[in-house]
């Protein structure tokens, strides 16, 4: 954080990458809160957007697969996007979530949008009532195809 600071002070912009879902199920509000309280204090020009998935083969597959890693569900991705964006308190932030990792596609300026975004959540999550306690079944890049 200290880095990021530093381009801030000399006026540099810069952008960062925030998975969701990277702290698992237990740990969701913890990982948005923290998220949330470095974004703020940083103050990014544009925050890209994305899911965790794990890819055939790799550590963090395995532990999901045998259970030693819980993935968040559709509900816990949507709530973790909510508690987020409810918490960013940014000045001029584009906030660009289309990778296909992700529950649905939401693009936007903060604080400009944070109403409509939040709306987009909350609809998303009336769209997909039956499955909030399911995991999102994954393709290549974590592409959700069941959203």
């Amino acid at each position: 954080m200290t880095q990021l600071l530093r381009l801030k002070k000399a006026g540099l912009d810069f952008s960062l990458n925030v998975i969701l879902g990277c702290a698992g199920a237990d740990l969701w509000k913890e990982n948005a809160k923290a998220t949330a309280d470095m974004l703020n204090r940083v103050q990014p020009h544009l925050l890209f957007i994305g899911t965790l998935h794990a890819d055939k083969g790799c550590q963090l597959y395995f532990d999901m697969q045998s259970g030693a890693f819980k993935e968040c569900t559709f509900g816990q991705l949507l709530d973790e996007q909510e508690l987020l964006i409810r918490k960013l308190e940014l000045n001029d932030t584009i906030y660009f979530g289309s990778h296909p990792s992700n529950v649905m596609p939401m693009e936007g300026y903060l604080p400009l949008h944070k109403e409509e975004m939040l709306d987009v959540i909350q609809k998303t999550r009336e769209r997909l009532h039956d499955r909030l306690n399911t995991n999102p079944l994954r393709a290549g890049e974590g592409s959700i195809l069941d959203r």
